[in-house]
């Protein structure tokens, strides 16, 4: 690809990563309405949240084998289309079996949407020679901030239909954006070099310990995602139209971060990135699950946006630069791991929520951040210099 087309390859990807947090903010509100209408509580709404994550956990190896032979644009076209369904098939959802088999299919499409995505980032910040990978992380955040925070209040004001209806066609025109993503290179697919070997999963400890720590931060981001506007409603007793701030909130403070990131890696150590961002986001989520007043819920809902915002896109640039496993392999295993932490962690959460409170449970997720420090020089002791 000549070179004066990368910026429009750099604009086409940061408007996938924005069109997706927005369809994933915009589900955010929903979330209490949609277990409404499927007749279920908490450890219902626990179980449907299992189904969209396995849906998602299906597709993702699927995905880096792929994107490995073929390159990354077709599979994230095809998911990016197909994500313009996903928030008016919940919507239409009637009752428990449609509504099992809808969220399914959408945490399908969203698995490879999230793979697709990250392989094109991989290959547009490789070309580039400059990191961008937090700034279009960055781009899902405020995605997910626009969508979480005007979710409610457009519920509340034009209903579900007005909410999906506006969501959906900012989503269609970010889409068309997006599709005019390339590779560097048509004639070299990504990662096709590794012909069919790359496929295949590696067995070193590297890549599954880069998604353990991945998977950490998934987790404790599927609780705010999932749960933090039920939290609001049922256990402080927030209006409908503010469910959303908390996760808002949450967005609105990593996408900031994350546009700082890149930056960030260049002058800092990645390594204190990651080990200060645990720090932030443990006393953040204590702060959140303890506090009783609307303010102090968002002060910690920020807190845990900026410890956890540069902990992914760091991840993903480590996996993608593996020696030895293809960039699209690594994401998808980082993916697979990590992001099980943000569709199947809240089932788990919601039963646990079950027999106790939704705010102990966040409170209790605390000590995850406690794990990745441990565990974080383990990790650094097995990369090579300079990768």
């Amino acid at each position: 690809m000549p070179e004066t087309r990368w910026p429009l390859a750099r604009i086409a990807i940061g408007c996938a990563f924005l069109q997706s947090g927005l369809i994933v903010g915009c589900w955010v509100p929903k979330i209490p309405e949609f277990a409404e209408r499927m007749g279920v509580g908490e450890r219902g709404l626990g179980l449907f949240i299992f189904f969209f994550g396995i849906g998602s956990l299906t597709t993702m190896p699927l995905a880096g084998r792929w994107i490995v032979r073929s390159g990354a644009r077709v599979p994230l076209l095809i998911a990016l289309w197909l994500s313009l369904l996903v928030l008016p098939v919940l919507t239409l959802a009637p009752g428990p079996v449609v509504g099992g088999i809808s969220i399914f299919l959408s945490g399908a499409v969203i698995g490879l949407v999230e793979v697709s995505m990250n392989s094109a980032a991989a290959e547009t910040e490789r070309h580039m020679g400059r990191p961008i990978m937090s700034a279009c992380h960055g781009f899902w955040s405020l995605g997910g901030f626009f969508g979480a925070a005007s979710g409610g209040w457009l519920i509340a004001y034009y209903g579900l239909w007005g909410q999906t209806a506006v969501a959906t066609l900012a989503a269609l025109l970010l889409t068309v954006v997006a599709s005019l993503w390339r590779e560097s290179d048509p004639s070299h697919r990504f990662d096709a070099e590794n012909g069919k070997r790359g496929t295949n999963w590696p067995l070193a400890a590297l890549p599954y310990l880069i998604a353990g720590l991945a998977l950490i931060a998934y987790v404790t981001e599927g609780a705010l995602l999932d749960w933090s506007a039920l939290f609001l409603r049922e256990e402080r007793a927030v209006p409908v139209a503010l469910s959303g701030y908390a996760f808002g909130f949450f967005s609105a403070a990593m996408a900031l971060m994350r546009f700082v990131g890149d930056p960030l890696r260049r002058r800092f150590s990645l390594w204190w990135l990651l080990g200060g961002g645990a720090v932030v986001g443990c006393a953040g989520l204590f702060l959140f699950g303890m506090a009783t007043s609307l303010p102090l819920i968002l002060v910690g809902a920020v807190l845990v946006g900026i410890g956890l915002s540069n902990m992914v896109p760091v991840l993903f640039v480590l996996s993608s630069s593996i020696p030895g496993v293809p960039a699209a392999t690594g994401i998808a295993i980082t993916s697979t791991i990590g992001f099980s932490g943000i569709l199947l962690a809240p089932s788990v959460i919601g039963l646990i929520a079950s027999w106790t409170s939704l705010g102990a449970v966040m409170v209790s997720l605390s000590a995850l951040l406690l794990i990745f420090l441990a565990v974080l020089p383990l990790v650094r002791s097995r990369v090579a210099p300079g990768n």
